[in-house]
Parts: C-alpha cells; sequence; structure tokens
C-alpha cells in the first residue's frame, strides 16, 4: 500500500474498527478480567485467579447443565438436519414443490426466536393448549408438555425444528442445485434405484453441506437461551436448563455470582469459537 493511500484506508476503517473495540473488544476484555475475581451484586471484587475456572470442574449444577445442552444439540441436529436433506429431496423433484416448501418453512423462519417460544407455549400449554386439546378428542392425550423432563425436551425440539427447519433445508436445496443434472440422468438409464442414487450419488456429493449444516445447528443450539428460557423456564426441575440459561441464572439470580459468571461466559466463548473453526475448515474448498 502506497504512502499515500495509506491515510484514505485509515479514514475509512478508522471508524468501524474503532466502533468494533468499543462494543465487542472492551466488553469481553471486561468479561474475561471480571471471570478472574469474586464479583457480586456489589460490583468488582477481589482478585481469586483461576478459582472461578476450578470451581466449574466440580461444579454438578453446570455439568447438569452441559449434558442438557449436549442432548438438546443432538437431538436439534438430527431432526433439522435430517428433515431439512428429506425436504430438500422432495422439493428438488418438482418446481411446485420447491416453491410451496420455500413458503411455508420461511414463514416461521421470519419469526424472532421470543416469538416462536410464545406461540409454542401457548400451543403447547397442558391445560388449554391446543395440541393437548387435539390429543384429548383423540383419547391420547393430554400431556405433560411442562411437567416432564422427556416431554419438555420434546417441546423444545418441536419449537426449534418448526423455527430453523427453513434454514437446513434451504442450505441442502443450495447443495443439490449443484449437482449436474447428467449423473442422476445416468443412474436411472442404469436402473440404479431411488436408495443407490442416494447412497452412492447424493449423500456424498452433499457430504460438506450435511456437516456444515449440523455445525450450524449444533452451535445454535449449544448457546441456546431464549427459548429454554420463555417455553419451559429450564424446567422441570432444571432438566431443560442449558448452559446459556444456567449462566444467565448464575449471574442475575439468586446470589448474583458475576465473577463466575463471567467464567462460564469464557468457557462458552472458546467452545464456541472451536465450534466456528471447524464450521471455517468445512467451508474450505476441498
Amino acid at each position: 500500500m502506497s504512502e499515500r493511500r495509506a491515510p484514505i484506508v485509515l479514514r475509512y476503517l478508522g471508524p468501524p474498527i474503532g466502533l468494533a473495540l468499543i462494543v465487542w473488544a472492551a466488553p469481553l476484555a471486561y468479561a474475561l478480567a471480571l471471570s478472574f475475581t469474586d464479583a457480586g451484586p456489589g460490583g468488582a471484587g477481589q482478585l481469586i485467579g483461576p478459582s472461578n475456572y476450578l470451581r466449574l470442574l466440580g461444579d454438578p449444577l453446570f455439568g447438569r447443565a452441559i449434558l442438557a445442552s449436549l442432548l438438546f444439540a443432538c437431538g436439534a441436529v438430527v431432526l433439522q438436519v435430517g428433515l431439512g436433506f428429506g425436504l430438500a429431496l422432495t422439493a428438488l423433484e418438482s418446481p411446485r414443490r420447491k416453491l410451496l416448501v420455500t413458503l411455508l418453512l420461511l414463514m416461521p423462519w421470519t419469526l424472532s426466536d421470543i416469538a416462536v417460544a410464545l406461540v409454542w407455549h401457548e400451543f403447547l400449554g397442558e391445560e388449554g393448549g391446543l395440541l393437548n386439546w387435539l390429543l384429548a378428542q383423540l383419547s391420547l392425550g393430554p400431556l405433560p408438555w411442562k411437567t416432564h423432563a422427556g416431554f419438555a425436551f420434546g417441546a423444545l425440539w418441536i419449537a426449534t425444528l418448526w423455527h430453523g427447519l427453513a434454514l437446513s433445508a434451504l442450505l441442502q436445496l443450495a447443495g443439490l442445485a449443484s449437482l449436474p443434472n447428467h449423473l442422476l440422468a445416468a443412474a436411472r438409464l442404469d436402473g440404479a434405484s431411488r436408495l443407490m442414487m442416494l447412497r452412492h450419488i447424493l449423500l456424498p456429493h452433499q457430504r460438506r453441506m450435511l456437516g456444515a449444516n449440523a455445525l450450524l445447528v449444533w452451535m445454535g443450539a449449544m448457546v441456546s437461551f431464549t427459548l429454554p428460557f420463555a417455553l419451559t423456564g429450564g424446567g422441570p426441575l432444571r432438566a431443560t436448563e442449558l448452559v446459556a440459561l444456567f449462566t444467565y441464572r448464575t449471574a442475575f439470580g439468586g446470589r448474583m455470582e458475576l465473577g463466575y459468571a463471567s467464567a462460564l461466559g469464557m468457557v462458552i466463548l472458546a467452545l464456541y469459537a472451536v465450534f466456528a473453526a471447524m464450521y471455517l475448515r468445512l467451508r474450505r474448498p476441498a
């Protein structure tokens, strides 16, 4: 870069870089510093070194929150990626199906997380909820969506599937659209069944896209906060208290352990960075 152009570049890049430092780097540095203290509701506490991070290793509530997050993330990946791939295959066969699938899936995708949580909170209500009413008419319900751990996880999976299925389906559809048509045509002429084409053509072609899609869903599910907070409240008995909700309650509920909550946040950020690096690696050209 020439010396004459350098001031012009800095003039345009300086403000956004400065703004990023103010709104992102400064709070991050403060949270990192706070994680090495015993700060509480009164503000900055005493420096205690890595004690908060060591405490994480023996905290049963944190371990339970991690396990709940892993269970939720695994279910979300299987449902969203699997059904998204199936819908993409269905839409690929017909332009009309493609348009219909796109329109139906994009409607819930445009809603915010809190709107989705409120919709399903009413729909899955144990008393007066539409789904339980329908099940009662069929002598199959009502079901304890909020008071049974298994059904509470089911409620979270249903809501997150309804909200995020569009992203998975559209990603898979975009990947399938790049598949050369002559491969499928040649396979049909050779008498290949749909299962054979799926196994030997479609899945190998979609391998990287499926992996990237799974990582995106996993990353979102592991740090999910709004759905468990507004839909199940982390219950019953903390069964659906995911790690982000646990961190929030550690910071702003009960004893307000801001230092410990900051350490939790740093661990979540580190995990997210690892998953992001894996995603970027998958996005590299083969």
